[in-house]
């Protein structure tokens, strides 16, 4: 599976989270909430 560069530039980060707190990975969800912001959206209902 080819890698998404948005997703490799959150890989490094540290995920903080508790174990019951990790069911999404943390740089895929990161690269999701700042490609909607780029692309207009204001919350989590847009």
């Amino acid at each position: 599976m080819a890698e998404i560069a948005i997703v490799e530039v959150f890989a490094g980060l540290p995920d903080r989270r508790r174990k019951q707190g990790q069911r999404h990975s943390l740089p895929l969800c990161l690269a999701l909430f700042t490609l909607a912001v780029a692309a207009g959206n204001q919350g989590f209902i847009a």
